[in-house]
């Protein structure tokens, strides 16, 4: 091995509201350091928003001398890999570009035959993407010996052997924590899902095989991650953290602990996000829970739709109906943190009534803080990906690929759904008051009464609505909402904001004394 020292640039490509390295390029840096390449390599650690002009990124890229820029895909950021990557190609062509992650994995050929991208690792990266620095710190790029990899020999692909034999029960190497200042950090304890969800690219068999890190390599992690005084979020990506309860009980213990240290230095708390079903909690973990950090600590949960004929059916989930409710209602009721409830519109089996019924249960009965509502998406490797046909889904064939219509859901009730979701939005944040009135005032049949409502705003504030629904329309995802409180505040629309709650209040009690009058 020469003793020339390569370099690498890993470039994250993330969300501004979560903005922090992946966690996938501190274990590969991780890795390859413990391998004992430490004299051999360089590292760049980029961190940029889906937001940050593509120009600028090739720009900071193209000027760190580097021999190998690596890429994790996403459907979030795909189309805008592309692109840098395809500049990138131009400009420099001898920089090896290397992609992984979740799309990559499902797509490579695709993603390989049309870009600048020269070669796409599948599956789990350390010990791969090692033996690809291996080579290049060797003055080689034969890759036919290393497994796991897609990249072209002249006009053709090459596909090397599948073997994922990457262990993270056995692993105990230090992950490297300190790159940069980023107020947000990404964490695993486990890898892989033991459930076989079939809108989840994490179905294939090899994903389903979950493996736990050693609790001295997580104890060790955390409290490194606990001593970064500017850290202020931790996000597990864990399919679960409470698939074992008493895993999910340790972790938390830790935090706790952790926590306690800082606040020994008059350090802020740090926030912790975490999924989990509830199927899985009981007073045990909602205890545990409840000493968690108050205030933006969430706990998320799917429910994807109240409909059980639909979850167990057609998206092949273990849902135990009676379970779930009783136990999410218990969550919500026993902590002060943060319960997100995720729901999804356009599901494959589902329809736009039953979507309203899903909604209305949330509305009526959970005290949920905060909730999601997402587009489906025919995500690469899942099962409906593969057998769109037998469900009619008709999606777009770009990343993210939302679904168009399916069977069983029109294409102009998939905007009814999305504009439905919207306004639940605007009730839960900058026209909460109107939540609060229904919640307070409406007995039964919620979404009868926000229909009315809906209905009222939309023919009597048609430019401030259209105006919120272009923008909203651009990203169709929680986060907008928080621009829409920025945008409000901006456009000085705080007196129209009230009105539109006053006139609110007055629709619940007319529909309420109609209601008595018919009795």
């Amino acid at each position: 091995m020469n003793n020339y020292i390569k370099q690498i640039s890993f470039n994250s490509v993330v969300p501004p509201s979560t903005a922090s390295h992946l966690l996938a390029f501190r274990q590969l840096k991780s890795y390859i350091l413990h391998k004992g390449m430490k004299n051999h390599i360089k590292f760049y650690m980029n961190l940029y928003g889906t937001n940050t002009p593509d120009p600028q990124i090739i720009t900071q890229i193209l000027g760190q001398s580097i021999n190998i820029a690596a890429f994790s895909s996403y459907v979030w950021n795909m189309p805008k890999l592309i692109e840098i990557c395809n500049s990138i190609k131009k400009e420099k062509p001898e920089i090896l570009i290397v992609l992984g992650g979740p799309y990559a994995s499902f797509m490579a050929d695709t993603l390989i035959s049309n870009s600048g991208i020269d070669l796409i690792i599948k599956g789990s990266g350390e010990e791969t993407f090692y033996r690809v620095v291996k080579k290049i710190a060797e003055d080689s790029q034969n890759w036919y010996d290393i497994p796991n990899v897609v990249y072209k020999e002249g006009s053709k692909i090459i596909t090397t052997p599948i073997h994922y034999d990457f262990d993270v029960s056995k692993q105990l190497y230090d992950l490297c924590v300190e790159d940069g200042d980023s107020s947000y950090f990404w964490y695993e304890t486990s890898r892989g899902c033991p459930f076989k969800c079939r809108y989840c690219s994490w179905n294939s068999e090899q994903k389903r095989q979950i493996k736990y890190y050693p609790y001295e390599k997580i104890e060790k992690d955390l409290k490194a991650i606990f001593n970064l005084k500017y850290v202020k979020h931790l996000e597990f990506c864990d399919s679960d953290i409470f698939l074992k309860k008493n895993h999910g009980i340790q972790i938390l213990q830790y935090i706790h602990q952790f926590n306690e240290e800082r606040r020994k230095r008059n350090w802020p708390e740090i926030n912790i996000y975490f999924e989990t079903n509830p199927e899985f909690i009981d007073e045990e973990a909602i205890h545990e829970i409840s000493k968690l950090p108050v205030g933006q600590t969430t706990i998320s949960c799917g429910l994807q739709t109240i409909n059980e004929h639909v979850n167990n059916y057609h998206l092949n989930r273990n849902f135990h109906k009676d379970k779930y409710i009783h136990n999410l209602k218990r969550l919500c009721e026993g902590v002060k943190q943060n319960v997100s409830i995720e729901i999804i519109y356009g599901l494959p089996g589902d329809t736009y009534e039953s979507f309203k019924q899903t909604v209305n249960f949330l509305v009526s009965e959970i005290k949920f803080k905060r909730f999601v509502s997402a587009h489906f998406l025919v995500l690469p490797g899942s099962y409906f990906w593969d057998h769109y046909e037998d469900f009619n889904l008709i999606f777009s064939k770009k990343s993210p690929h939302r679904l168009i219509s399916s069977n069983t859901f029109s294409e102009e009730e998939i905007s009814k759904a999305k504009r439905l979701t919207f306004f639940m939005y605007l009730f839960n944040t900058i026209l909460f008051g109107i939540k609060r009135a229904v919640t307070r005032q409406a007995k039964s049949d919620y979404m009868t009464v926000y229909d009315k409502i809906i209905n009222h705003i939309e023919l009597n504030y048609p430019q401030f609505i259209s105006e919120l629904y272009c923008f909203y329309e651009k990203n169709e995802d929680i986060e907008t909402i928080l621009k829409l409180l920025q945008y409000t505040a901006n456009k000085n629309l705080i007196n129209l904001r009230y009105d539109i709650i006053n006139e609110a209040r007055q629709i619940i009690k007319n529909y309420l004394l109609k209601q008595e009058t018919t009795i």
